[in-house]
């Protein structure tokens, strides 16, 4: 995946290039200080949301809470659940962090 560095990024509401990465973890990623709006970067594999991982409870339990979140906000419910089957079957915390890698874009 192909993301710009966020000082190459302009605001897609305003245009503007102040651009910040957003304060709060949970929600958009990135904020513009002159009008505001919160957005995360443009994607360029659908398939695979981008999932803000950075900041997430390293439980396991809480990351495949994460994943599954980000598969069915990006409209993938069935991956969700197949995420979620493939993460519970695997036989080490590695191994799942590993896995994540082949559903989502962690952050």
């Amino acid at each position: 995946m192909d993301i710009k560095h966020f000082d190459e990024m302009e605001c897609p509401q305003c245009g503007s290039g102040d651009v910040d990465l957003a304060e709060e973890v949970v929600g958009p990623v990135f904020q513009c200080q002159e009008c505001l709006h919160r957005f995360d970067p443009p994607q360029t594999d659908a398939s695979k949301p981008l999932c803000q991982l950075v900041g997430t409870d390293g439980n396991v339990f809480a990351v495949i809470a994460r994943v599954s979140r980000c598969l069915k906000r990006s409209g993938q419910p069935d991956r969700a659940q197949e995420w979620v089957r493939d993460a519970t079957n695997s036989h080490s915390y590695d191994e799942v962090i590993q896995k994540t890698f082949n559903y989502v874009d962690p952050m």
